[in-house]
C-alpha cells in the first residue's frame, strides 16, 4: 500500500511543480480512495480510470498556481503511529504547518478525513497530510 501511495504522491508533487495538466499513475483500493478525498475537497478537478491498474488524475490550477500546495507521507511502513480521536482535533494547527490542509486517516473502518474521524469519533493512523 505504501509503495503505490508514495509513487502516487511523488507523482501529483512532480505534476504541480512542471504545471502539467494531468499525470497518470497506477492505482490500488487505497489510493482510489485517496484521490476521492482530494477530489471531494476541490483539490484536483477530477480522475478517471484508463485501463487495469492505471488512472489519469486531473490537476486544479487557478491563475496558474495549483490549488494543491503540498501533499506528503505521514505515516510509513518504518514509522506507523495512532491517534486516538480526541487528539485529531488540534492535530492540523498543532502538529502541521499549515491550518488550511486536511489528514487523510487510515481507521478501522476504512480511509476518512479527520473532520469524518472525529464527527464518528474514531482514532486511526494519519497517512497523509494535504495542503
Amino acid at each position: 500500500m505504501f509503495i503505490s501511495l508514495s509513487k502516487l504522491l511523488v507523482g501529483l508533487k512532480i505534476g504541480i511543480i512542471s504545471k502539467y495538466l494531468y499525470i497518470n499513475s497506477y492505482y490500488s483500493l487505497k489510493t482510489l480512495k485517496l484521490l476521492y478525498y482530494i477530489y471531494k475537497l476541490g483539490y484536483i478537478r477530477g480522475y478517471s480510470l484508463l485501463s487495469y491498474k492505471k488512472v489519469k488524475i486531473y490537476l486544479k490550477y487557478i491563475s496558474s498556481k495549483s490549488i494543491l500546495r503540498n501533499i506528503y507521507l505521514i505515516s510509513k511502513p518504518s514509522r506507523k503511529f495512532y491517534m486516538p480521536f480526541r487528539s485529531l482535533k488540534g492535530a492540523s494547527i498543532n502538529n502541521f504547518v499549515n491550518v488550511n490542509g486536511f489528514l487523510i486517516v487510515s481507521t478501522n473502518k476504512g480511509l476518512s478525513t479527520d473532520v469524518e474521524a472525529m464527527l464518528l469519533k474514531r482514532g486511526g493512523c494519519p497517512i497523509i497530510f494535504v495542503s
